[in-house]
């Protein structure tokens, strides 16, 4: 098997986190497909990562993930370098890409915030790529609409794990409620001194109205 440039990569930096910083300002190694694959969850790439490296599946996401959230999708990264692809790179590979890095970033298969809004920035770049292509073949309607469709279906799993609205409006009335139980409760023991004076006030003077 060919060496990867892009798994040794991924695995150097695992081992030394800090080599991100020269890793964000060097052009992506070749081999990025690869990574993206695996994390798309295609077996065929995770037994060929696997093997390549001696590593297990599980070691082996956990560097890939933090190779592509550092050196791929950091903020500020080009469109093209977000998908992993160069200006060279025709769009059949851009396009799967594209697709592997949602179904990677997809609510439904991983929980979490953060998730949402690397999927946003992919989608941005996908859009910026497609912007930018002048040169190239007008987009056939399944491009079009690819970034939309991916979109709207992250967008809807994302929703469905937030608390609705509803459930979270009784927390917040929880202090108003609070302050007029207190309120209730202060005026009831003003008037409850107030009583007790006035009868003990009474009890005194009938003794001096004999005199």
């Amino acid at each position: 098997m060919q060496p990867n440039r892009a798994l040794d990569a991924s695995v150097a930096l695992a081992r030394a986190p800090g080599l991100a910083a020269a890793m964000r300002s060097q052009a992506l190694p070749a081999g990025v497909s690869l990574l993206l694959r695996f994390l798309a969850g295609e077996r065929q790439a995770i037994q060929e990562a696997c093997e390549a490296t001696g590593l297990s599946e599980e070691p082996l996401r956990q560097s890939i993930e933090l190779f592509v959230l550092q050196v791929m999708l950091f903020r500020g990264a080009s469109a093209r370098r977000i998908l992993g692809v160069v200006d060279a790179t025709g769009r059949p590979e851009i396009r799967s890409n594209m697709r592997c890095l949602m179904l990677w970033l997809h609510p439904d298969r991983n929980s979490g915030d953060w998730q949402a809004a690397f999927a946003a920035r992919v989608i941005s770049a996908w859009r910026d790529v497609n912007a930018s292509e002048t040169n190239s073949a007008p987009l056939h309607s399944s491009d079009s609409g690819l970034a939309d469709a991916l979109r709207a279906d992250v967008d809807h799993a994302h929703f469905k794990r937030r608390p609705s609205r509803s459930f979270r409006r009784p927390r917040s009335r929880s202090p108003s409620l609070l302050l007029i139980a207190l309120t209730l409760l202060a005026c009831m023991a003003i008037l409850s001194a107030a009583s007790y004076d006035s009868n003990r006030g009474g009890s005194i003077a009938r003794p001096f109205g004999r005199r």
